[in-house]
């Protein structure tokens, strides 16, 4: 009979310590996991990129609405820090542009053909801040900068009559205006394509312009590396 209940006894316990083994090793997962966090799509976070950012731009300048200068080509570098509040939504923004606008015009008078050709050279240094709708890490991106603007102007305009040079000017001057751009970005690689469209504005009081601007309108298109 003792043999009996010893045997039982044995049976018994080899049957509970298992399930006791197996609820202890489930505790022991749950409590090894419940710190960690993933993504919606259990991947990880890629997070915001950079803060210094670095680009380029190319595009026209159209000084129509302001001027009788020409459209012409417009370059320009950028250089910008994305302050570590609002998810970065906020940038200082640095940046240098030229383009070269002119205007060429003919007049007959009695005695012959005159012409006249005017060249505007602009190189401009601004400084603001830019602001953006969305976190920078989202794939698309509404932009919205304004500042202030130094220009460094040189005009230099010739005259012929028949074929031949008569006159020619050069004149400089440095001025202070201001800048509006909106734009657009979409994330592609280390950084992100864009579009802006500028407005700058500052006196052009020089002596072949007359009393002019050189306001006009640039659309650019470029790119801008997030790095560090």
């Amino acid at each position: 009979m003792r043999s009996v209940a010893t045997l039982l006894g044995l049976s018994v316990s080899l049957w509970v310590l298992p399930a006791a083994a197996q609820q202890s090793a489930g505790a022991g997962f749950s409590a090894d996991t419940s710190g960690v966090s993933v993504s919606g799509d259990g991947g990880p976070d890629e997070g915001i990129p950079g803060s210094l950012v670095v680009g380029g731009e190319v595009g026209g300048i159209f000084p129509q609405p302001f001027t009788e200068l020409g459209t012409h080509v417009a370059f320009g570098v950028e250089l910008g820090y994305r302050l570590p509040l609002w998810e970065q939504r906020l940038e200082i923004l640095f940046d240098a542009g030229y383009s070269p606008p002119g205007n060429s015009f003919e007049m007959v008078r009695a005695d012959g053909t005159y012409a006249g050709e005017i060249d505007q050279q602009e190189l401009h240094f601004s400084l603001g801040p830019r602001g953006r709708l969305n976190a920078p890490s989202e794939a698309w991106n509404l932009t919205a900068a304004l500042g202030g603007r130094l220009f460094l102007l040189r005009t230099y305009s010739n005259g012929s009559k028949g074929g031949q040079e008569f006159m020619e000017y050069s004149e400089q001057s440095t001025q202070f205006g201001f800048f509006v751009a909106l734009g657009g970005e979409y994330n592609l690689g280390p950084g992100a394509l864009f579009l802006d469209l500028d407005l700058g504005w500052a006196d052009l009081p020089h002596t072949i312009t007359g009393d002019a601007s050189t306001g006009n309108v640039a659309a650019t298109l470029g790119y801008r590396f997030f790095l560090l």
